[in-house]
């Protein structure tokens, strides 16, 4: 415990950059691993508690390096999209699927795609705020942002995002 706290300082102190490909590369090795391991487990999970109890660990494991995919691959999106905020919607909305897997051992799609929705609304929203405060400098360094699309309409894009993810949850409630 001593080890952690000291190491998390010294990072906070001294922040290290983060490798990028190396941790993509991961991200998908583990993706694949555990894609094959669910495929081997599958046929048996029903049968035997322990295999069914490995099963959802690696179902979990797999969704986790997802999570890491869109991690590693996001910061290079600004460079190509102007929408960069919805994969980080994405990314941070990730947690969704991991969780309903976590408690039901199964993602039950039909209320995390909605949920997911609402975050990445949501997401866009207040990263399109961020972004305004960034868009002279982000337009001098060819930096691509939801800022520069909404361009004199950002604001109106805000309130309509930020709308969008409460109907939405509003909806789910209600029909849930």
């Amino acid at each position: 415990m001593v080890f952690v706290i000291r190491e998390a300082i010294h990072r906070l102190r001294e922040p290290e950059d983060i490798r990028v490909l190396p941790m993509f590369l991961i991200g998908l090795l583990g993706f694949l691993g555990n894609l094959a391991s669910m495929r081997i487990l599958r046929h048996h999970a029903g049968a035997h508690l322990t295999v069914r109890g490995a099963y959802l660990e690696v179902m979990a494991d797999m969704l986790a390096s997802v999570g890491v995919l869109l991690a590693a691959s996001y910061p290079y999106l600004k460079r190509y999209t102007y929408l960069p905020q919805v994969y980080l919607g994405l990314a941070f909305g990730w947690g969704i699927p991991m969780a309903f897997a976590a408690v039901s051992h199964q993602v039950e799609w039909r209320l995390a795609i909605p949920i997911m929705a609402a975050n990445i609304c949501w997401v866009m929203a207040y990263d399109t705020l961020y972004a305004m405060v960034d868009r002279d400098d982000d337009l001098k360094i060819g930096v691509k942002s939801s800022a520069i699309l909404f361009g004199r309409h950002d604001r109106l894009m805000v309130a309509l995002l930020h709308g969008a993810a409460l109907l939405i949850l509003i909806q789910l409630g209600v029909n849930g």
